[in-house]
């Protein structure tokens, strides 16, 4: 009877450390360090997705969604889709010399940082730099600066630098059969980029900030062409959970942000009904990335007070970008 007791225990803890498709958990999140929110998140995953657990969601109900920008990769120095557009700003005032003395092309022609980064600007810039261009002529010029741009401190595109740790995480809610959503600030079109082919999140699933096109048929061809107007509410802070309802005629189950203008999303999921995981992400490692809570401050506020989970890339990513990789 013993000898029974003690291999009953260990088939229970075999069955404990094996998801349903028999992987082990030691090769889930294999870049994430072994830590109470590595499995915290395997945990909630393991539950929902359990038939005869009593917190399983049906898959239809299992929607995942994520921030973009210091969430799923690198936001600094500044927002991608910002450092485009006053890219495209100079341009503009290169070729046209009238244009250096009115905003927002005088302080893109400067390179003006102080402008450039005051988030107060980012909109009108974004409008006023592709107004008039095709959704063509804007996805060109974002795909020559992806691929012919890099970033100061890491050496290589700005577009290369995806956290490995969440890239494995979007793989692990996939393979758990979660529908993934990319719920951004950033332009919708923007994202659409690179979205497919960089994190397999496809064009339909992005939701992200939609600026205002005309229709027009051109030479027997529909073309969009961009116009100086977002379609509102923007997808920040309260925008974020009212674009994805409206969208998904649902509430996302998992949320995933790192800033204050996620809190309402995080909400949103935190307030399901259902079984939920809200998760921020801390930027606490200057060394292997860059230090910085402001921006952060109502979101780690909020998630103390809820019990949501802060993802400390210090201390729960293993690694942080792809091998070779590093600050200098």
């Amino acid at each position: 009877m013993r000898k029974f007791r003690e291999l009953a225990c260990v088939i229970i803890c075999i069955s404990v450390c094996v998801f349903a498709f028999g992987k082990p958990s030691a090769e889930v999140l294999p870049s994430w360090n072994e830590t109470s929110n590595r499995q915290r998140i395997i945990d909630f995953v393991n539950l929902v997705t359990d038939e005869a657990s009593p917190s399983y969601v049906p898959k239809e109900e299992r929607i995942a969604v994520f921030d973009l920008d210091g969430t799923l990769f690198c936001e600094k120095p500044l927002y991608l889709q910002v450092l485009i557009a006053a890219e495209r700003l100079y341009d503009q005032a290169e070729k046209n010399p009238v244009l250096r003395d009115i905003e927002p092309y005088k302080g893109a022609w400067k390179r003006d940082w102080g402008y450039i980064s005051d988030h107060t600007n980012f909109l009108e810039m974004n409008l006023t730099a592709f107004e008039g261009d095709t959704e063509e002529e804007y996805k060109k010029y974002v795909e020559d600066y992806l691929t012919g741009r890099k970033n100061p401190d890491f050496k290589v595109p700005y577009i290369d630098l995806f956290y490995v740790p969440m890239l494995e995480l979007l793989d692990f809610l996939r393979s758990r059969d979660f529908e993934l959503y990319i719920v951004s600030g950033s332009p919708q079109e923007f994202i659409r980029v690179f979205s497919k082919e960089k994190i397999n999140v496809p064009l339909e699933k992005v939701i992200g900030d939609t600026i205002s096109v005309a229709f027009e048929v051109r030479e027997k061809r529909a073309v969009y062409i961009r116009k100086h107007a977002v379609v509102e509410p923007e997808v920040l802070r309260e925008g974020k959970p009212e674009n994805i309802r409206m969208r998904l005629g649902r509430a996302p189950i998992f949320a995933f942000g790192n800033s204050n203008d996620d809190i309402a999303m995080l909400e949103a999921a935190f307030a399901s009904g259902l079984p939920n995981l809200s998760l921020t992400l801390y930027h606490d490692d200057g060394e292997r990335e860059y230090a910085y809570g402001k921006g952060a401050e109502k979101v780690l506020k909020a998630a103390g007070e809820r019990g949501w989970a802060i993802v400390s890339m210090k201390k729960d990513f293993k690694v942080i970008f792809p091998e070779g990789i590093t600050r200098e």
